[in-house]
């Protein structure tokens, strides 16, 4: 009897051991109703095809550090290791760096489309956006495909909080691909902002500078102990200032785009008296001589030159870049030092600031299947296979073991990932350039832990979030996942095209002094409104508000 109840007991306790096992693997879901689309989708498993039997053209641009070692993305080691995985046979068309949609609008004023675009410029330039372009019959319906193929995406999607669905669904509830999933380890954080060459500010004695008044003493002493460039700047439609808008945003302002104002209006930034502040500011620091009077023709990498050879003490960043400038720096002088700088305020160097842009989850897809494509399960197989762990491996550590002998990662006596000897050894490229040779960042979709940790282990790096966050959120910005009906969005496109070409030539010579601020604003401001300005203005107040209802 002690026997019987012995395996009985310990029956029991196996059991309850397995329950809690279970318990603890069950996911939390957070949308029961993407739940349900997950179970009713049919499972996503490899191969997709015999090998050679689908070919798939894929629209992307190449990275900029990635074109140092290929021409195409079909040279990429981790293409050619998801080709073998899949069955399938992947090429590429790329456009130019930094199109501005030019190369895109003769790719679809062709006809002949790839079967997969990896493009924002649908939502950006494309009359009536991703819905304008399945009506046009240039996309599928993707969401029909996402709801009985994208599997790995809808767990993912069921299992994150409701903002991300939010942030993702339009106000019909369409979901497009491409949304990241964020690990909690950089979720919330400002990635881009400007830094100051610690070292030259102590030659001087000066602190690093937190409202305007401070940045402009800054720059004045740094001048005038010959410092030739205050502070190095290239042209401000580079991402990294409209991200931080660090320039503007102590103004009110963004460098470019509609704001939510505390009652929930609509406003073009650069109609906005605050914008009016932010280039007369601009302009006295250009007269000085304390920005970079040949701006207009550098760009970020230019002022990052100027940075390295002590012309200058201060430039914009994406804080992913960090550790390779440490590390050339110090290559350069020994005595480098960085330290990041907030985005300063008007007066109040505590002042919550509204204009930032921490990582958040959900966003309207840049990964999207076109009308044209003649095994659209297929392509949307891989797209969701983006979302699987195993590929999301893939995509950040590389393939592992190279024929040459060296390794794209290696496992320590921890058993955690490192990257190995053919990335962080090689002795001539830095590791943010040569990591794209052999890592694809367009595929990674699950931004895993383990990989972001070594990506921003330097503490410098995370001084970086701290400074850049310092008391900011992005509550006065607009959402970027506001959608437009198709009718808004033709009207809304053809305006902004001609507003914002407008507004780029008249901001640089109201920087530069060609023309007068106080003289010309009026008439500037209304020009934007002749050319439909308050037309977008009511169209984004209009996407606002179905947004706040979703």
């Amino acid at each position: 009897m002690r026997r019987l109840l012995s395996i009985v007991l310990a029956l029991v306790m196996a059991l309850g051991t397995l329950a809690t096992a279970l318990a603890e693997e069950q996911p939390v879901v957070n949308n029961q109703e993407v739940y349900e689309m997950y179970l009713a989708a049919e499972d996503n498993t490899l191969p997709f095809c015999q090998p050679g039997e689908i070919t798939l053209t894929i629209y992307t641009e190449l990275d900029e550090y990635a074109a140092n070692f290929m021409q195409s993305y079909e040279e990429h080691p981790i293409i050619q290791k998801v080709e073998e995985l899949t069955g399938l046979t992947l090429k590429f068309i790329h456009p130019p760096t930094g199109d501005d949609g030019t190369f895109f609008n003769m790719t679809i004023a062709s006809g002949d489309y790839p079967d997969i675009f990896l493009t924002t410029k649908f939502n950006e330039i494309y009359p009536g956006g991703i819905q304008g372009a399945v009506q046009d019959n240039v996309l599928t319906d993707n969401d029909a495909l996402i709801r009985q193929y994208a599997k790995n995406f809808l767990y993912y999607m069921s299992i994150a909080d409701k903002n991300t669905y939010r942030n993702t669904a339009d106000d019909n509830g369409k979901l497009t691909l491409g949304t990241p999933f964020a690990c909690e380890f950089i979720r919330g954080i400002n990635n881009m902002g400007f830094i100051a060459r610690k070292d030259i500010l102590d030659q001087y004695s000066l602190d690093i500078p937190k409202t305007i008044d401070e940045l402009t003493n800054v720059l004045r002493v740094l001048k005038e102990n010959g410092i030739e460039v205050p502070m190095a700047l290239g042209t401000l439609d580079n991402y990294r200032y409209g991200d931080s808008n660090f320039l503007s945003g102590a103004f009110g302002v963004t460098m470019n785009g509609y704001q939510v104002d505390a009652e929930g209006k609509v406003f073009y930034s650069r109609a906005n008296d605050g914008y009016k502040a932010y280039l007369q500011q601009m302009s006295a620091w250009y007269q000085e001589g304390l920005i970079d009077r040949d701006f207009v023709n550098r760009d970020v990498k230019d002022a990052l030159k100027m940075f390295y050879n002590d012309r200058t003490a201060f430039c914009v960043i994406g804080n992913w870049q960090t550790t390779e400038i440490v590390t050339l720096g110090k290559a350069e002088n020994p005595d480098f030092e960085i330290y990041p700088v907030r985005v300063p305020r008007l007066t109040d160097p505590e002042e919550p600031y509204h204009l930032g842009n921490p990582l958040a989850e959900g966003g309207v897809g840049d990964m999207l299947i076109s009308s044209t494509c003649k095994n659209p399960v297929a392509a949307v197989k891989l797209l969701d296979y983006l979302y699987d762990m195993e590929l999301a491996q893939l995509a950040y550590w590389g393939v592992g073991e190279l024929e040459n002998g060296t390794s794209t990662y290696v496992i320590n006596a921890e058993g955690l990932h490192e990257y190995g000897d053919a990335i962080v050894g090689d002795p001539n490229w830095p590791y943010e350039t040569i990591r794209h040779k052999y890592t694809l960042q367009i595929f990674q979709r699950q931004l895993l832990e383990e990989p972001e940790r070594f990506e921003y282990s330097e503490p410098i790096c995370q001084t970086c979030w701290d400074e850049w966050g310092y008391k900011t959120d992005r509550d006065g910005r607009l959402p970027e996942s506001v959608s437009r009906t198709v009718e808004e969005d033709t009207v809304f496109t053809r305006n902004q095209v001609e507003i914002e070409t407008y507004s780029d030539e008249m901001i640089y010579k109201f920087i530069t002094g060609s023309i007068s601020i106080e003289e010309q604003w009026d008439s500037f401001v209304a020009t934007m409104y002749d050319m439909g300005l308050a037309a977008n203005e009511q169209i984004q107040q209009a996407a606002y508000e179905r947004w706040l209802l979703r």
